[in-house]
């Protein structure tokens, strides 16, 4: 019965060192789980961490490239319309110039008109005043007329032998004479009215031609403006519209990129809630590893005193 005892002796003390031992063991692997898990649970908050410096990042460049092609939109529309008005102010100050070359030409054609008309006056004047002078030479003409039927009638008959024929004749030929000089006379003053006339006729159709020639400036000038004012809304149209893409491709690629920010965010989340579940169980079998530990001096103790115990048992039966 002796080496029963003993052997009962033995096993407690075997159980409660094997216990300490497998406690100590456990102890230490959940103390290395938790070790484990908190590094992880670290990189991973550091991982967070640099990812919201990305998005930081992300939305600082994103902010600097809209704010950079809008400078580059409005600086390109600046440039457009100031080219436009220059080229407008361009057309404006040619127009204003064909404008004025168009009223002096007027002006100096209405001057030559004017002073043609001062020479048909003239001419008007000297055909008066020849015909004054040929009234006046008429009159002198009549009166020696009327002396020589005055002298042809004193004479009686008997005088056609004398002066009375041939100055008849005389006034015949002087009167024909006069009569010939008028004829040529208005005859010169009508042309020259006449080429007068042509002069005016011919300054009138320069002037007419002039007003043609600058409403076909004004219609070319207007022309222009038109195709330069489509241009520039052209123009405007290709920088609005090129604008406007690249401003959705860069918010495109934006929202693509802060998407897999936060989905790369949220992924270590996950990571740290999965390695703070780990850490509590690692916690969980460190402590029940020290709680087997404490328990294995408990069950050598209680072997040591089953010895004696157990003698005592077995000799009171032996007896």
């Amino acid at each position: 019965m002796a080496a029963i005892s003993t052997a009962i002796t033995a096993g407690a003390a075997l159980l409660g060192v094997g216990t300490s031992l497998y406690g100590l063991s456990q102890k230490n692997a959940g103390d290395k789980a938790a070790a484990a898990a908190a590094q992880q649970q670290a990189q991973f908050a550091a991982q967070q961490t640099a990812i919201s410096g990305q998005q930081a990042q992300l939305e600082s460049e994103n902010a600097i490239a809209q704010a950079q092609l809008q400078a580059t939109y409005a600086t390109g529309q600046s440039q457009a319309s100031a080219a436009f008005a220059q080229q407008e102010a361009d057309i404006n100050i040619e127009a204003s110039q064909n404008t004025y070359a168009a009223s002096a030409t007027s002006g100096a054609i209405n001057q030559q008109i004017i002073a043609l008309q001062q020479q048909v006056e003239g001419q008007r004047r000297t055909a008066m005043e020849l015909t004054g002078r040929r009234d006046q030479m008429e009159q002198f003409r009549q009166a020696q007329r009327a002396r020589s039927a005055s002298l042809v009638a004193a004479t009686g008959a008997g005088s056609q032998f004398g002066s009375g024929l041939q100055g008849a004749y005389g006034q015949i030929s002087g009167q024909s004479g006069v009569n010939l000089l008028g004829i040529r006379q208005n005859l010169a003053l009508g042309r020259n009215i006449f080429d007068l006339n042509a002069g005016i006729s011919q300054q009138q159709m320069a002037a007419q031609q002039n007003s043609i020639d600058l409403a076909y400036k004004q219609a070319g000038l207007q022309t222009r403006e038109a195709q330069l004012k489509a241009q520039y809304a052209q123009t405007t149209a290709g920088a609005t519209t090129g604008y406007y893409t690249q401003s959705a491709a860069n918010t495109t690629a934006y929202s693509a990129a802060k998407a897999a920010l936060q989905t790369q965010y949220a992924s270590a989340g996950g990571q740290i809630a999965t390695q703070q579940g780990n850490i509590a169980a690692a916690q969980g079998q460190s402590s029940f590893g020290q709680s087997l530990f404490a328990a294995g001096p408990q069950l050598f103790q209680a072997g040591s005193l089953f010895a004696p115990m157990g003698a005592s048992l077995f000799g009171t039966t032996k007896t």
